[in-house]
C-alpha cells in the first residue's frame, strides 16, 4: 500500500460479483506530462454528459481489450481536489485479476478522454473538457494518479518516462503481490493477464497524439 492519497483504491463489492474501484480521474492545478492542467473553473459539461461513463483500459488502445468496456463508472463528483469517481469492474472479466493486482501494487493510474470539438484551451489551462470515458492505464498523463510517477517531480517523470514504462512492462515477467494480496491475486492467471495487457505498451504510443479522442 502506498501513501499517495490520489492512488486508486480497490475492494470487493458487497455481493462479491464485482471489484469497486475509486479514486480521482482529474486533479486540479497539477501540470501533467503534456504541460497542461485542469482547474476548478474547467467546464466538464457535467449537466450535458453522462454521470456514469464507460470504464476502459488504456483508452481502448490495447490490442487485446480494444474498445470493449471493462466496467462502468457508477459515481462521479467534483470537489476541491478534482473529479472523484467510483466504478465497478466485473470479476468475471478475464483481465480483472491482473488489473486488481496492478491497482493494489500502485502500478495503475487513471485518465479521462474527450472529443476534440469538446476541448478548449487557454494557454496551458484546459478550459473545456467533456468527460466521455474514464480509463485505467499504467501510463497516465497525470503523474499524481500513479505512485511510481508521483514519487518523482514533474520534470523527472517526463525525462524518465521510458524508465517508468519499462518498470511496468517488467510486471508481465514477474508479479510481486502487495502484502495484503490473496493467493488468487498472484496466481498464474494474473501473471498471464498482465502479460497480455502490457505486451503492447510502448513510449511512442503514449506520446503520439490521436485524432479521434483526446486523453488527459
Amino acid at each position: 500500500m502506498t501513501d499517495n492519497k490520489h492512488n486508486l483504491n480497490i475492494r470487493a463489492s458487497d455481493d462479491g460479483e464485482n471489484y469497486v474501484i475509486e479514486g480521482y480521474a482529474v486533479l486540479f492545478d497539477n501540470v501533467d506530462l503534456y504541460g497542461t492542467k485542469f482547474t476548478k473553473t474547467t467546464d466538464f459539461w457535467e449537466a450535458s454528459t453522462s454521470p456514469t461513463p464507460p470504464l476502459l483500459y488504456d483508452h481502448g488502445g490495447d490490442a487485446k481489450l480494444g474498445l470493449s468496456m471493462i466496467g462502468q463508472v457508477t459515481k462521479k463528483a467534483k470537489d476541491e481536489v478534482g473529479i472523484w469517481f467510483e466504478a465497478q469492474l466485473e470479476r468475471a472479466n478475464q483481465y480483472a485479476e491482473a488489473i486488481a493486482s496492478m491497482i493494489r501494487s500502485g502500478k495503475m493510474g487513471v485518465s479521462t478522454g474527450t472529443s476534440p470539438h469538446m476541448m478548449a484551451m487557454d494557454g496551458n489551462t484546459i478550459r473545456s473538457w467533456a468527460i466521455i470515458e474514464v480509463s485505467l492505464t499504467p501510463i497516465p498523463a497525470e503523474p499524481e494518479t500513479i505512485s511510481h510517477l508521483a514519487q518523482r517531480k514533474f520534470t523527472d517523470a517526463l525525462d524518465n518516462l521510458a524508465v517508468a514504462v519499462q518498470e511496468v512492462k517488467a510486471l508481465s515477467l514477474q508479479v510481486e503481490p502487495a502484502a495484503d494480496d490473496t493467493e488468487e491475486d498472484s496466481s498464474a492467471s494474473s501473471t498471464e493477464g498482465l502479460d497480455a495487457l502490457l505486451v503492447n505498451l510502448d513510449l511512442e504510443k503514449y506520446k503520439r497524439s490521436r485524432s479521434a479522442v483526446i486523453y488527459r
